[in-house]
């Protein structure tokens, strides 16, 4: 492993991977050998805003229906079980997604009255709004024998129903002290539909993350954790257990992409304030995962000034070299966004199309063969 490694670090086989190391990368590298083993699953988190989300990726001339299916996390995981990974991106996740209805752009999900995805992202997560007892309906594309449920629990929520295929399985209580609770059930090996029903008690239910697996080939998921509009301070926000900053590591990745920063250019967000919030995700989820940043795709030159541009993905140059942590620049492999939008690869200024989120995702892929 290390000599291929040495090998891309220092030929210049791919410029755009850079900074691939063995004491940088070991958390991933062994999590890895143990989907191959079939001894323990793997979960690498992919942060970041619409881009990472999907948005320009859709089937519609808005770029949004059915976004989430060609988005670059579900790519990856494509490219990983090509590679004879047992990968999948099939869980949810309570963000905003490309910022219209939910269920446009991810059909496997129906919120029913009072249901909506939380706009404050991961901060909160799916939630009913007042106390009807209509159904969160989520239909994984992936047999599955176990669900993983993360909920936020607080001292003025409510309590849900959990159903498998219309059967209650539990009911929860998430009224408590301030928390981000995490539970394990094991449903009979298939294709199941789960339903979540605010029941009982009055409060909120927050919902953050739906995960099914398969217990019986330890798997590779690959979760999509883009937030539209989201800016590097959203992620550093640390206000709760299930507020964006903690949500991340509460989750428990093996690693962690970064790929943030188009919305801090478009917004003009001051570099020191861009470089400390940065420099925070960093050093706090860098304790217990691998942690790899992302030099995103540029945007169009008349909506943001090129050296503006290249301040910030210089800004996040540096952070890689001064915290020994892997980088992907993504301008090397797409060109000055002009350029791409002549490729194909663009939906509009901003947003990349699918044949741009599937050459994204080819460059987490190579980045994570030289970790495998």
């Amino acid at each position: 492993m290390g000599e291929r490694m040495k090998s891309y670090e220092h030929a210049g086989e791919k410029p755009y991977l850079q900074n691939f190391k063995s004491r940088n990368t070991g958390r991933l590298a062994n999590a890895f050998q143990s989907v191959r083993g079939k001894t323990a699953p793997c979960l690498l988190a992919i942060v970041g805003d619409s881009n990472v989300a999907g948005h320009g990726c859709g089937i519609d001339g808005t770029g949004f229906v059915d976004a989430r299916r060609y988005s670059a996390p579900v790519r990856l995981s494509l490219l990983l079980r090509a590679r004879g990974v047992n990968a999948h991106a099939d869980g949810i996740f309570g963000n905003s997604g490309t910022g219209g209805e939910y269920e446009y752009y991810d059909p496997r999900v129906k919120l029913g009255i009072g249901w909506k995805a939380a706009g404050a992202g991961l901060s909160g997560g799916y939630y009913l709004a007042d106390s009807g007892d209509d159904v969160l309906q989520f239909k994984p594309e992936l047999c599955f024998s176990d669900l993983n449920i993360a909920y936020c629990q607080a001292p003025t929520r409510g309590t849900f129903d959990l159903e498998i295929d219309g059967t209650l399985v539990d009911r929860i209580n998430t009224k408590g002290p301030n928390a981000l609770v995490q539970r394990e059930w094991k449903v009979s090996a298939g294709y199941h539909c789960i339903s979540i029903r605010h029941s009982g008690q009055r409060g909120q239910v927050g919902i953050l993350r739906i995960s099914p697996h398969d217990s019986w080939s330890p798997d590779f998921e690959v979760a999509n954790l883009g937030v539209c509009g989201a800016k590097i301070d959203y992620w550093s926000m640390d206000k709760e257990p299930w507020s964006p900053f903690r949500s991340v590591s509460n989750i428990k990745p093996d690693g962690i992409i970064i790929d943030i920063g188009t919305n801090d250019i478009a917004h003009k967000s001051p570099l020191a304030d861009f470089r400390r919030n940065y420099q925070r995700v960093i050093s706090e989820w860098g304790k217990a995962s691998d942690v790899i940043l992302v030099v995103p795709v540029a945007r169009a030159l008349r909506g943001a000034p090129e050296e503006a541009q290249r301040a910030y993905a210089d800004v996040i140059r540096e952070l890689s070299a001064e915290n020994d942590v892997p980088l992907i620049d993504l301008p090397m492999c797409f060109g000055p966004q002009e350029v791409a939008f002549q490729r194909g690869l663009h939906f509009d200024q901003t947003h990349l199309n699918q044949r741009g989120s599937a050459l994204k995702a080819m460059a987490y892929d190579e980045a994570l063969a030289l970790i495998e």
